[in-house]
């Protein structure tokens, strides 16, 4: 029997990805690589980093999605004659975007958190520039919750994109 994902190297790659917490890879990546011989600049460190562990949980968030779709679907698409590229399109990526696209958009969601770690390694996004204003003038509270604030200014316009998409591929 053909699988449509078989568990191979990129498993053991997602699994090393998703177990292990976002900041040390961020930390692997800014620190580890120039033993390589690789150096990266903060920005380009947040941008692969982030990258990376997205791109680990969007895959399973696919391929969960994709084999979600009920067996029986793709054997009667084959019984019909249709190709394996027909088959993906007109029956398979339309159902599974109704599980895919939720789920995907929650990630985005929290990626769009996430970017917060790059302050680790000095790259100056929103919470690292907060932290410098704090610092020298002592208003914690007020300064993180501006940060808050726009950290929440930038989720609603994912959440209100996902809203849009969800009601275009509506769940069952």
């Amino acid at each position: 029997a053909k699988t449509l994902f078989p568990y191979t190297t990129l498993f053991r790659s997602v699994s090393f990805v998703r177990n292990t917490p976002m900041l040390v890879q961020v930390y692997f990546i800014y620190f580890g690589l120039p033993a390589l011989g690789i150096t990266l600049s903060a920005f380009a460190t947040g941008v692969v980093a982030l990258t990376f562990n997205s791109g680990a949980y969007i895959a399973e968030i696919i391929r969960g999605g994709i084999l979600a779709v009920d067996a029986g679907q793709r054997d009667a698409a084959r019984s019909l004659g249709m190709t394996t590229g027909r088959l993906m399109r007109h029956i398979v990526i339309p159902q599974a975007a109704r599980i895919i696209v939720p789920a995907t958009g929650n990630q985005y969601i929290m990626l769009l958190k996430s970017t917060s770690l790059a302050s680790a390694i000095g790259y100056l996004e929103l919470l690292r520039i907060t932290t410098d204003i704090y610092a020298s003038n002592f208003r914690v509270v007020e300064l993180l919750t501006v940060a808050a604030f726009w950290y929440l200014v930038m989720t609603a316009f994912a959440t209100a994109i996902q809203t849009v998409l969800e009601k275009r591929y509506p769940h069952r």
